[in-house]
Parts: structure tokens; sequence; C-alpha cells
């Protein structure tokens, strides 16, 4: 296996011990991308240091890998901001803010949360 998710709870190392720190909705995104690592780089080592929302979009932190695997990680990054944090909804979700903070939502999650539609 060439990715490595071993929370350290000193929060030394890395911020896994966090777990996924989003919205349950970008777990299967999340998954599909681990499975593409290892199944796309086996020979390599690379280590999750943290997974989490900011600005609406997902951020995968990891030390090791290349500039191919990096490409990859990127790819998933910018493909959260199409797919809803709340129920995966694929292709149908937008930047959405409420005092503040930004969420990646579908039309019906943000009415259901009451979250305003900020990109047309």
């Amino acid at each position: 296996m060439t990715v490595i998710i071993n929370p350290d709870s000193t929060l030394q190392n890395n911020l896994m011990s966090f777990g996924f720190d989003c919205e349950t909705g970008w777990y299967p995104l999340i998954e599909e991308l681990i499975d593409r690592l290892n199944k796309e780089f086996p020979n390599e080592e690379i280590k999750v240091l943290q997974v989490k929302e900011k600005y609406a979009g997902l951020r995968f932190y990891v030390s090791g890998g290349t500039e191919r695997s990096d490409r990859l990680i990127d790819f998933y990054e910018k493909l959260s901001c199409h797919v809803c944090e709340k129920c995966s909804s694929f292709w149908t979700a937008k930047e959405r803010v409420k005092g503040g903070w930004y969420k990646t939502l579908c039309d019906q999650c943000a009415k259901k949360f009451e979250w305003e539609n900020i990109t047309e």
C-alpha cells in the first residue's frame, strides 16, 4: 500500500487524529483519490498529513509522492468544487456563503441549510 494514514495523537507529525475534517459528502471522493493513488503509484510512499475543507474546496495534504501524484491530488481538489459536501451530488454543486463561511452545496442542500449562492 502506498498511501499511509497514521494519525498522530500528539499532532506533531500530522493532523489525521482529526480524521477527514470535512462534510461526509466528500468521503467518496476522498476514498476514490486514495484508491487511485494506491493503484497508479504503487511504488511511492505517500503519507497523508491532513484532509480538510477550506474555502469550499477539498485540501489533501501529503508528504512524499511525485509531481504526477501531486497533479492527481490537485485534480481531485478541483473536482471537489463540483461535488456537494453534504450529499455527494455531482456537478450540481456551487460555492455558497453564510456568515462568512464558504461551502460547496447543491441547490437542494443549500436551500435546506439556507446557504446563499455566490457564483452563477
